[in-house]
């Protein structure tokens, strides 16, 4: 057992001797609401790994990000008359704020692996510029770049969404001490 303590729909607890980071949200505001105020927090150059089950609440989360970055729910920079979707067919979209910041949105949900990232030219668009968030992470994760934050969503009791912060590789401890 280990402590557990409640700030703001936060909870940290000790696990094993790592500090566990889990946002808890009770609607799609509170999610996106979230998203935007981690992207606000992030470097440029970051990767978002996303997991999670089908309607946990990815998208949303993306869509929060594209606000904090000042990216308005209209019409993108790609034509696109619905603003921040799911990329599902499009596979990646990029985005631009006002400031110029970037977020670069793929949907991974249709590839196989990470090599078909690769041939989509992951490499130029992953952790080079803006802030970057993969959903469906788990099906490319050997291309996805490191350090990265790792945010693993999933429905909780009650309706909640669970979004568990971690990273991956060295160096990814600033980036999870962004997210909280």
């Amino acid at each position: 057992g280990g402590s557990r303590r409640k700030v703001s729909g936060i909870f940290d607890r000790l696990t094993r001797g790592w500090i566990l980071t889990m946002f808890v949200s009770r609607s799609a505001d509170e999610t996106r609401a979230m998203g935007a105020r981690l992207a606000r927090a992030l470097p440029d150059g970051t990767v978002v790994a996303m997991t999670g089950e089908l309607g946990a609440g990815k998208t949303t989360f993306v869509q929060g990000a594209a606000e904090g970055l000042g990216i308005s729910r209209g019409a993108d920079d790609l034509g696109a008359s619905e603003g921040v979707t799911s990329p599902t067919f499009v596979l990646v979209r990029e985005h631009e704020g006002p400031g110029g910041r970037r977020l670069v949105h793929v949907d991974a949900h249709r590839l196989r692996d990470g090599s078909e990232l690769d041939d989509l030219g992951g490499g130029d668009f992953l952790g080079r510029r803006g802030v970057a968030l993969v959903e469906w992470a788990e099906r490319v994760e050997n291309a996805l770049p490191e350090p990265r934050l790792v945010l693993s969503f999933r429905h909780g009791a009650g309706g909640v969404r669970e979004i568990e912060v971690d990273g991956k590789g060295e160096g990814s401890g600033p980036l999870v001490d962004a997210a909280r």
